[in-house]
Parts: structure tokens; sequence; C-alpha cells
């Protein structure tokens, strides 16, 4: 299987850098208005409203493939929580209707398997972990976007057995800036 893995990364770091590839930084936070688990096995869910407004700073660096209304993009995702910060792997799909005249950006990634934590705590885990993070937003201006998302979190052991996971629905704020 690591095998497998290998040689796919390598086929992907060679064929893409074909197509036109740019270095992404998004700069934003992401504002938690609800905290909620759902168990599909028994299809109960339990959560709660969220009753301050505590923005939790998010900063994204991608290697970016435009393909027009279509972007790709891996690199790295991270949040700050006060004095303790959690960085991950990250891959995300984007279609960005803005060059078609509509203002709105859809966004979808996962990332997960390990992850690092600094601050009061350092150290570097993997595991099974999974993150998913889906958002729409608006686009204002070329860098700016407002909007609606929603993170995802789960492992594959949970998965497999309960089909369990997190979700925390979140307003977005983002700067997006594109480095050629």
């Amino acid at each position: 299987m690591k095998r497998i893995i290998l040689i796919f990364t390598f086929v992907l770091l060679f064929s893409f850098p074909l197509l036109n590839a740019q270095v992404r930084f998004d700069l934003g936070a992401d504002i938690p208005f609800y905290w909620g688990i759902q168990d599909m096995a028994s299809g109960s869910s339990f959560g709660i409203y969220s009753g301050y407004i505590f923005p939790f700073p998010d900063f994204q660096v991608h290697y970016q493939f435009d393909l027009s209304l279509l972007k790709l993009g891996i690199g790295l995702r991270m949040y700050t929580i006060i004095l303790l910060s959690v960085v991950w792997p990250d891959v995300f799909a984007e279609i960005d209707l803005s060059e078609t005249g509509v203002p709105f950006v859809f966004n979808a990634s996962v990332g997960g398997g390990a992850f690092m934590l600094f601050g009061l705590i350092s150290q570097v885990s993997t595991g099974s972990f999974i993150v998913g993070d889906v958002s729409a937003a608006f686009k204002i201006g070329e860098f700016f976007r407002l909007g609606l998302g929603s993170l995802f979190l789960t492992n594959f052991e949970t998965l497999q057995t309960s089909g369990g996971f997190g979700f925390i629905p979140y307003v977005q704020v983002r700067f997006v800036l594109m480095m050629e």
C-alpha cells in the first residue's frame, strides 16, 4: 500500500506542474455557532448552540492548480486556539463562479492523518483522524470572502462502526492571496 501511495505521489508531483500552478495563502477566521455530534447507526444527534462569538483564526497554504472554474490544491491548514495551534495536511477542490459573473465560491476540503501541535503542547501525532470542510462564500472583490461552512470531524474506526462524526457549522471571514 505504501508503494502505491508513493508512486501516486510522484505521478502527481511530476504531472501537475505542467498545469498553471500557484501558491495560495488563505487568512481568515471561522466563527462557530453550533457544536454537534451525529450517530448515523442510531440516527440520533446532539448539539448545542454557541452563546458566544469566538473566532478561530485559520491559516492555509496550498499549491493550487487553476483549471478555470475548478481549483484544486494540496497543502497545509492551521487553526489557532489562544495558546495552542494545530497543523495538518489538506487537499481541496473549489468551484469559483466569479469568472462567470456570479460572485460565489464553493469549497470542499479534507485533511488529517498527521497533526502537529505547538504552543503549550508541542508534539507530532499520526492516526486515522479526518477533518472535512465544506463552505459557500460570497466573493467580494478579488481577495475577500464572507460565507457559511461546516467542519466535520471523525476517524476511520468510527466511520466503519457507527458512522458517527462531529460537526461545527460556522460563519467564515477570509482573505485569499495568490502568489505566482
